[in-house]
């Protein structure tokens, strides 16, 4: 996965395409995706995603292998910092696969007004 950089205040569209190790889309019909942004890496189990600064679901997909994810401007008003983020995925056999972690960076804005 790869570093997401956004300007604090805007809204964006993050889109996630699932693949297999041959390359072909994995079917998401059924499944369920999360997209969790936090201010740092749990290094405990964690329960849940109450303390979650951006916490997303996409549960409509389809054989196409891809979640988007609308990101709003009150999503990206925390300060400007480095956070992390993950996207996983469950299937309808209760498989939970994550696709990865990477950084979710906030950065200056310029323009305050709306």
């Amino acid at each position: 996965m790869d570093d997401i950089n956004i300007i604090r205040g805007d809204t964006d569209t993050i889109t996630v395409t699932f693949i297999d190790d041959a390359g072909d889309a994995i079917d998401l019909t059924g499944a369920t995706v999360w997209l969790t942004v936090r201010r740092s890496v749990p290094a405990t189990t964690i329960v849940d995603d109450t303390d979650a600064l951006i916490s997303k679901v996409f549960t409509t997909g389809d054989i196409t292998g891809i979640a988007t994810f609308d990101i709003t401007k009150t999503d990206t008003t925390y300060d400007i910092a480095k956070y992390y983020y993950d996207v996983q995925y469950k299937d309808t056999s209760d498989k939970i696969i994550t696709v990865g972690v990477a950084n979710w960076n906030i950065t200056y804005d310029v323009t305050r007004s709306s």
